[in-house]
């Protein structure tokens, strides 16, 4: 299978599905998308092409120890952060994505291309709406998303479950960009209103 490579500073290199890989696997389901970069509000997110800040998370986190930590990756599309996790000690992954065949697709098949045991990992689709009510949600030590904040819509919905999730002793790593021009997203958007709940300080 052709792949593309991450090559992160402390030289580990992460493996992940190219676009064409993802195409086939998609077509083999039987699931067919007009195009895999174009976002359809609650229908697909995403989640099959690789985002910016999620490259960025991730060499963020390359020299972070997560041993034994529960790690949960929200939003995870192809799950790199989660796999820098995974390499560098985490006790188990939680992965989330909207869509079931992005996980199917492109997160599990990263996973496996980088040799991480996929008995520790969940794989998880649903609407952050409707995450807490699904059995298997426990507390967990590190929360993981990059590019979730381009729709302010889902704020209320994200940070609803970042604040049931979190262990209080724990830490979220979020990578964003500044503003998402033509979407209402924005750090400033965002960390104003973690400002106006009070219940995260920013960092």
């Amino acid at each position: 299978m052709a792949t593309n490579i991450l090559k992160l500073k402390s030289g580990r290199k992460i493996y992940y599905s190219t676009k064409e890989s993802i195409e086939n696997k998609l077509i083999s389901n039987k699931i067919k998308l007009n195009n895999l970069t174009d976002l359809e509000n609650k229908v697909y997110e995403g989640g099959l092409k690789i985002w910016e800040c999620s490259l960025d998370l991730s060499y963020f986190i390359d020299s972070m120890s997560f041993e034994g930590f529960n790690v949960l990756e929200l939003g995870c599309g192809a799950g790199l952060p989660s796999i820098v996790a995974a390499l560098n000690g985490a006790a188990s992954l939680t992965l989330q994505d909207f869509n079931d065949y992005v996980l199917e697709a492109n997160t599990k098949i990263n996973f496996q291309l980088n040799g991480i045991d996929l008995s520790k990992c969940s794989f998880v689709k649903c609407d952050w709406a409707n995450c807490l009510e699904l059995e298997g949600f426990k507390k967990f030590d590190i929360i993981l998303t990059s590019e979730t904040i381009y729709n302010e819509e889902n704020y209320l919905d994200l940070l609803e479950i970042m604040n049931k999730l979190l262990n209080n002793e724990g830490e979220i790593y979020l990578a964003a960009k500044n503003y998402y021009f033509g979407l209402s997203g924005s750090i400033p958007a965002f960390q104003s209103l973690i400002e106006t709940q009070g219940i995260f300080s920013c960092q």
